[in-house]
């Protein structure tokens, strides 16, 4: 990837991880909700280090540079994992709980990438990210516009104080995105994604990307369940792929049915409620058996759960406890290896975690610590 494509990959970043109805309000950022904090938190610092067994005493050893490996472990998926939190990180939030501050660390003391946020009647106006390279500062500016129903209107960014791009979201008469345009700076539209609604609900969405592209067809039974999803996924050089999904609705019991373009089965996916939550998910292929698994839930009196996530033979792969927090994760490599990983939590005294030590096969291998400070 050229710098100009990354320092616009990170213009856009925002809007990579919303639906339509996501970002008609603002763009959205992380917040004390997403990352799990409890009381009135103004500011959280999260630094990750080596661990060090000293006869018997696990301390921090060096420092460790955030990376996809670092991510990976704390979430229940990759979705979570993109749309949450990095490694190596500050978030400074006001009294509103909006994030007004966001720093990335390329040391313990050195930062290499800092954004700030601007808001106007809750709504996020501007927001400015410098970037510290070794041979250069890059500075982006983003400028917001919403019109009278609060829904984001233009993105307009600068590359060091120069025209560096837009972006134009269109609506219709219920709020809903019909059309997003890509300008660059040269005056060339790209239409990054067109949908259209019938009687409220999307029936059809096509995305455009630098050499790819897909296209969604939506279905709904009588009382506005998504019965029926086909997309077609297109990339130059390769081969067209088409996923087809079929949503069964019982009692108690959602049923999505997976096919290739060819009909051929790809999985079925089973969701079972009880008094409204839901009690277990399991996941079945024969085409992918590797990916069977089943998810089960156990809920408290406080409304916390506990969350299993175990493979086809009934091993645990992932267990959540009341918090949602990993305390075990197990892998089974390619060659048969097993790899157990569990880790161990402390709390301040509003409840939220402020070091994870993480142990792969009972050696201690990270620690994870956190600085927070409340209003």
């Amino acid at each position: 990837m050229t710098i100009k494509n990354l320092l616009f990959a990170i213009v856009l970043n925002f809007l990579c991880l919303l639906t339509p109805k996501d970002i008609k309000s603002q763009i959205d950022t992380v917040s004390i909700t997403s990352l799990g904090l409890k009381g009135n938190v103004k500011k959280i610092t999260e630094f990750n280090f080596f661990a060090i067994d000293s006869l018997g005493k696990i301390v921090s050893g060096d420092f460790i540079k955030a990376g996809l490996g670092d991510h990976e472990w704390k979430f229940k998926s990759e979705e979570d994992a993109y749309k949450l939190k990095k490694s190596n990180i500050t978030y400074e939030f006001d009294n509103k709980g909006n994030l007004l501050t966001e720093i990335s660390y390329y040391s313990r003391r050195t930062p290499n990438e800092t954004t700030k946020y601007l808001y106007q009647n809750g709504l996020i106006t501007e927001y400015n990210t410098k970037m510290d390279f070794s041979d250069a500062v890059i500075k982006i500016k983003v400028l917001c516009k919403y019109d009278s129903n609060k829904n984001l209107i233009s993105k307009t960014s600068y590359r060091n104080d120069e025209l560096y791009g837009k972006e134009i979201f269109k609506y219709d008469l219920n709020n809903n995105i019909i059309e997003i345009n890509e300008i660059d700076e040269q005056g060339n539209v790209t239409i990054a994604e067109l949908n259209k609604y019938e009687k409220n609900k999307l029936v059809y969405r096509k995305k455009n990307y630098s050499s790819s592209s897909s296209e969604s067809h939506y279905e709904y039974d009588s009382l506005g369940n998504e019965i029926f999803t086909s997309t077609l996924y297109k990339s130059e050089g390769d081969e067209d792929i088409q996923f087809i999904e079929k949503s069964l609705f019982e009692q108690g019991v959602i049923k999505r049915i997976n096919y290739l373009r060819n009909g051929e089965l790809s999985g079925i996916e089973t969701y079972e409620f009880s008094d409204g939550k839901i009690q277990t998910e399991t996941y079945y292929s024969e085409k992918y058996p590797q990916n069977n698994s089943i998810i089960e839930y156990k809920y408290f009196p406080d409304n916390s759960k506990e969350i299993l996530i175990k493979d086809k033979e009934g091993e645990i792969l992932k267990e959540f406890d009341k918090n949602e927090n990993l305390v075990r994760l197990k892998i089974i490599n390619t060659d048969g290896k097993i790899e157990d990983y569990t880790y161990e939590y402390s709390y301040d005294g509003k409840g939220n975690w402020i070091k994870i030590i993480e142990f792969r096969n009972t050696i201690p291998i990270k620690i994870r610590t956190r600085e927070i400070h409340y209003l």
